[in-house]
C-alpha cells in the first residue's frame, strides 16, 4: 500500500489530498492513467467537522495524468476493499499523520538519505522529473495542476533554470564539436 502511494505521488506530483482521495473508478488501467476529479479536505471552520471528499483546490487540478505501467502493477496488487484506493478499513480516507509515519519508516528501510518533510516532498521530486522529460513550464503546469504559469515559476523557477542551464551549456559544447 504504502510503495504504491509513494511511486504514485512520486510520478504523478499528486497533493496528499489527491491521493487520499483516489478512488478505483479514477483509474484507467487499460489506458494507463488516472483522473484527479476529487481531494479530501477539511470540514467544517478549522477543521472541525473532520474530514471530506470534495473536488480538488482548484478547477486546474481536474486533470488526467499518465501513470507507468509499473505504478498501475502496484496499485493492482493492492486489496480493493472500497471505493478508495489508499482508504482505511472502514473507508474513510487515511490519515495524513499515518502517511508521514508510513513514509518515514519505509524510506529509513529503504537506506535512501532522506531530506524530505513530508510526503509533499514527493511532488517536487515529480515536478523535476517533468522539467527534466518535458522542459515546457506550461506542460508542467498542467500536469501539477496549478492554476497559473505564475504558481508553477515561482514555486519551481529553481528547476526550471537549472534544467535551462544545462542545456545552454550541452548547445555551446555541440557547436563547439565537444
Amino acid at each position: 500500500k504504502w510503495r504504491a502511494m509513494i511511486a504514485l505521488m512520486a510520478t504523478t506530483g499528486l497533493r496528499q489530498g489527491e491521493v487520499r482521495a483516489l478512488a478505483w473508478d479514477a483509474v484507467d488501467f487499460d489506458r494507463q492513467r488516472i483522473f484527479v476529479k476529487q481531494a479530501v479536505k477539511k470540514a467544517g471552520k478549522g477543521g472541525a467537522g473532520g474530514v471530506q471528499i470534495d473536488l480538488p483546490k482548484r478547477d486546474a487540478s481536474v486533470r488526467t495524468l499518465s501513470v507507468s505501467e509499473g505504478v498501475l502493477n502496484l496499485l493492482k496488487a493492492m486489496p480493493n476493499n472500497g471505493d478508495l484506493i489508499f482508504g482505511e478499513a472502514d473507508g474513510t480516507p487515511v490519515d495524513p499523520n499515518k502517511i508521514r509515519f508510513e513514509v518515514t519508516k519505509a524510506i529509513k528501510r529503504s537506506g535512501v538519505e532522506w531530506r524530505g518533510s513530508s510526503s509533499h516532498t514527493f511532488r517536487h521530486f515529480a515536478c523535476s522529473l517533468f522539467m527534466q522529460e518535458f522542459s515546457n513550464p506550461k506542460k508542467v503546469q498542467q500536469l501539477m495542476g496549478h492554476a497559473s504559469i505564475t504558481v508553477t515559476m515561482d514555486i519551481y523557477t529553481h528547476l526550471f533554470k537549472e534544467d535551462e542551464d544545462a542545456r545552454d551549456g550541452n548547445r555551446i559544447a555541440g557547436r563547439l564539436g565537444l
